[in-house]
């Protein structure tokens, strides 16, 4: 642990000048501020340089948290507007100990005030990113919103709402009358129609309902007021996991949606399980999957899932988009889609992430688009299932393969192995193990 003062170890690292700092603390003061957040908030460092400038100061390494560590039940004991405050956030109770994430470890005030609301408790300090913190509270908020508020209807609305809450009750039902199918909203022109979607083999597609475009435009907002992503505020585009009680039960369903200049789509998923935790044989996989395209040829479902769990920790810094119909989980780290989306670029496009993974193949028009339509294109990856013959990938992608251009993994029950590694990626050099998960 360093006995230097923040503002005195930023100024010796060269990160901000003697005058920047006491421009700070001069502001810190007026606003009733710390120095970090005046240092922030006037642009002088940026939050992970003052992350990584507490965890030198305290002699630590910064946690990296992720939404599947949230304890809900833990942090709704605590008021929000205290635990934003202060950038604390509750991560684990056992026995007589309470572990915090702080991303001030400076602020003995508010870790004294959290002391007052657990008497007994001794609390273990874990240091951690103030973004990721207020990124976790902002989340737990949204989990805290009961989708009961939702799916029934207060003692007085009116009558658009009455009916937003209706429409909600109907796709609810329909989700879980068949749960391997999607319950599909979109708008066009003045109407807007509900269908169950399903893939097997081929998309079928049943029509359910006719509804006014204002009932379902309703029942958007109410998506979209409830949406809350990792670390990327989402508008045109988003999903989200409701945690809805229906008919006496419990269930979680995703809710994913798209606004564009065509419309609306809503599609409502039930989840069949969580996503399974990273595997570290599969992570250190994923950290060399550095090319253009990867092809992942899996057996069943349950591995693939593993994979993409691990491939989201792998990009824990980035913007991830899976689009997935095999593989029925929501992954806290990734914006999700369905794969049968009608034009998964312009989902994409919104978002500009670094990672693109499919959990079937998608069309070679589609990959080109990706390639073509970036600054910086995303990294594609593709799944092929495993047949008893080894069904032969299309052309393209063979070509792709032949040409040096693209991986190939293949995922069992048991194993993951890289079959292809394109040369000019295996040459490049390994990264070191401090630098990872940045």
């Amino acid at each position: 642990m360093s006995n230097k003062a923040l503002g005195q170890l930023l100024v010796e690292r060269g990160f901000i000048t003697a005058e920047q700092c006491e421009q700070a603390l001069q502001y810190a003061r007026s606003n009733g501020m710390r120095l970090g957040e005046a240092l922030i908030a006037l642009e002088f460092i940026t939050p992970s340089l003052l992350s990584s400038a507490l965890a030198e100061q305290f002699g630590t390494l910064a946690m990296v948290i992720e939404p599947s560590m949230l304890d809900i039940d833990l942090v709704r004991r605590f008021p929000l507007e205290f635990l934003h405050k202060h950038k604390l956030l509750p991560l684990l109770e056992i026995e007589s100990q309470l572990i915090v994430a702080v991303g001030d470890p400076n602020d003995t005030e508010g870790l004294r005030e959290l002391s007052a609301f657990v008497p007994g408790k001794e609390l273990v300090v874990q240091l951690a990113d103030a973004f990721q913190i207020e990124k976790a509270l902002e989340f737990a908020a949204a989990r805290l919103l009961s989708v009961e508020a939702l799916s029934s209807p207060p003692e007085r609305v009116d009558s658009e709402t009455a009916e937003t809450h209706e429409l909600l009750e109907s796709c609810l039902e329909r989700v879980f009358e068949e749960p391997n199918a999607d319950v599909v909203l979109r708008t066009s022109g003045d109407h807007a129609f509900v269908v169950r979607e399903k893939l097997a083999g081929d998309l079928q597609r049943l029509p359910l309902r006719v509804i006014s475009v204002d009932v379902a435009g309703g029942l958007v907002e109410a998506l979209r007021a409830r949406t809350v992503w990792w670390g990327h505020p989402l508008d045109a585009v988003g999903h989200l996991e409701l945690p809805v009680k229906f008919q006496g039960r419990g269930f979680r369903v995703q809710a994913a949606y798209l606004l564009d200049g065509n419309g609306a789509v809503v599609r409502l998923r039930a989840l069949s399980q969580s996503p399974p935790s990273p595997c570290a044989e599969h992570i250190s996989v994923a950290e060399r999957l550095r090319c253009p395209l990867t092809v992942i040829r899996y057996e069943d479902a349950s591995p693939l899932a593993q994979f993409f769990s691990s491939l989201c920790s792998t990009h824990a810094g980035d913007c991830v988009v899976l689009f997935t119909d095999v593989v029925r989980c929501l992954f806290p780290r990734a914006i999700q889609f369905s794969a049968l989306a009608s034009d998964p670029v312009v989902l994409v496009r919104r978002l500009t992430p670094s990672v693109v993974a499919f959990d079937v193949l998608c069309a070679r028009e589609v990959f080109e688009r990706l390639r073509a339509e970036f600054p910086r294109s995303p990294r594609v990856i593709l799944a092929a299932p495993l047949g008893a013959e080894d069904k032969s990938l299309p052309t393209w992608m063979e070509q792709f393969i032949r040409d040096g251009q693209a991986a190939v993994v293949r995922l069992t029950a048991s194993t993951c192995s890289l079959e292809v590694l394109p040369p000019a990626v295996a040459a490049q050099p390994e990264i070191p193990e401090e630098q990872r998960w940045t």
